[in-house]
């Protein structure tokens, strides 16, 4: 069934059959800026990525080190979602109020306070208030990268363009994959427990001084912009995206649904667009109780715990780090082609399966070990494929534009919430019942598969503009009816 167009709407050709690629040729604007500038934005992402895998691969040594129990080990990995939670809540408001990139360069500071900090702490409670700083960072600039990614790009690449932030996140997971292992096979054994882990940490002050610096060369959101009077430099911005003709048009076309807007948040409560919270806050919620966490945070300790030895479980990491990576690309293309509900129906029930699967391991100890990392790695490649660049995806797209930020950090905040509860409980669940916890995470999986089939509506194709309209249209026949 074809979706409705609304006048502005560009499906990739002019009226007269012309490919918009040719056009855009002959008005001599280049594809490479918004990609170069896509780029820059998504290497928050890659912090947070990089963050995220770090402690994986440090995770055993930080635990002799400290001689930590399950409940202590859970709250140092947990500890950074407080941060993340502090920085959703505050992180929409500063995006809305100061801009995008302002917002991402204070973050990028974040990142590299929080890398030095990890390498030199005495105590567990010195460790972990350095996590919470780098989570204050990720915890703002996931939500506003994303939302500046959607602001950035032109429509008919719009969910390639956005998905570049879990490109981003992947990689810098697979990286800091890499240098936990390579760090892990230097030095005496008595050198790993003592100091390998703060080496590891302290490699991420790398990325976030880069960041910082390239946050420097790309322009502000061409929306925001116009939301503060300053069209001038929007029109600059959207012509050397898309060309003259269509910045023009896209700029009357944001006009026009900002001055319908409201500026208050509880807007959002408002029929119609109350559904697009629910599903917002849905969404954020199940990436995370869904158990993706579990897995980037806990792979090693599981593969240890089932007869790997550390080499072994340390290579498992990486394999698993490469086919998040690669999928992660591969959804890049499919986003934009096949859509973002039929991935993100379909994968839960991938995500569902595996976590069965590695239950029933778990339960009966009938294959060898190598099953865990087979199942663990299917259910990896069904999230990357699906949950992980889509939710993002559809957070940045379904909101209205004066309040974006705003929303996507009132999800976000759920999501941090549901993630600190799954990555502290975790080691105190494993303890309760191994089976048992891959099984609530299998159902929590097919839970979401239902929500997206009843629920969801696609955004394939649509402008910012055209999806807020869907859902003023929506909020009306509610009325009416």
């Amino acid at each position: 069934m074809k979706s409705e167009r609304s006048p502005g709407y560009d499906d990739g050709r002019r009226g007269n059959g012309q490919p918009v690629v040719d056009t855009l040729a002959q008005a001599g604007v280049g594809y490479a800026y918004p990609w170069r500038v896509g780029f820059a934005a998504a290497m928050g992402g890659f912090l947070f990525g990089y963050d995220t895998g770090i402690i994986g691969g440090a995770m055993t040594s930080l635990e002799e080190h400290f001689q930590m129990n399950a409940a202590q080990l859970g709250a140092s990995v947990a500890i950074v979602f407080v941060g993340c939670i502090l920085g959703a809540i505050c992180g929409g408001f500063f995006s809305d109020r100061f801009g995008r990139r302002r917002v991402l360069f204070a973050t990028a500071w974040m990142f590299l306070l929080s890398a030095v900090l990890t390498a030199i702490p005495q105590t567990i409670a010195q460790f972990n208030i350095a996590r919470f700083v780098g989570g204050v960072g990720i915890g703002i600039s996931l939500p506003v990268a994303g939302v500046y990614l959607a602001e950035i790009s032109p429509a008919r690449v719009r969910g390639r363009m956005v998905s570049l932030n879990q490109l981003a996140i992947t990689f810098g997971i697979l990286v800091s994959y890499v240098v936990g292992w390579f760090v892990a096979d230097i030095g005496s054994e008595a050198w790993q427990i003592a100091t390998s882990w703060r080496w590891t940490f302290g490699t991420e002050a790398l990325p976030a001084a880069l960041f910082a610096v390239v946050l420097m060369l790309i322009p502000e959101s061409p929306r925001w912009l116009i939301q503060q009077g300053r069209t001038d430099e929007a029109l600059a911005v959207l012509t050397r995206i898309d060309g003259p003709e269509t910045a023009r048009r896209e700029i009357d076309e944001i006009r026009r649904v900002i001055d319908e807007e409201d500026v208050a948040i509880t807007q959002l409560l408002k029929p119609g667009l109350r559904i697009a919270l629910i599903i917002g806050i849905m969404l954020s919620l199940f990436d995370q109780i869904t158990g993706i966490n579990i897995v980037i945070y806990y792979i090693q300790k599981i593969l240890l715990q089932v007869g790997f030895s550390k080499e072994a479980a340390g290579q498992g990491m990486i394999a698993l780090g490469v086919v998040n990576f690669l999928t992660t690309i591969l959804a890049l293309a499919l986003l934009d082609r096949v859509g973002r509900k039929p991935l993100l129906m379909f994968c839960p029930l991938g995500m569902s399966i595996a976590m069965l699967l590695l239950g029933f391991q778990f339960y009966t100890e009938m294959l060898p070990p190598i099953f865990v990392l087979v199942t663990i790695i299917l259910y990896s490649f069904f999230y990357a494929l699906g949950l992980g660049p889509g939710i993002l995806l559809l957070l940045s797209e379904i909101f209205p534009t004066h309040v974006r930020g705003k929303a996507a950090g009132v999800c976000t905040v759920f999501m941090w919430v549901s993630c600190y509860f799954v990555s502290e409980q975790f080691p105190t669940w494993l303890e309760w019942s191994q089976s048992g916890t891959f099984w609530i995470l299998s159902g929590t999986s097919f839970t979401m598969f239902l929500f997206v089939w009843l629920l969801i509506p696609e955004t394939k194709g649509k402008t910012l503009e055209e999806i807020e309209q869907f859902w003023r249209r929506r909020g009306g026949a509610r009325k009416n009816g």
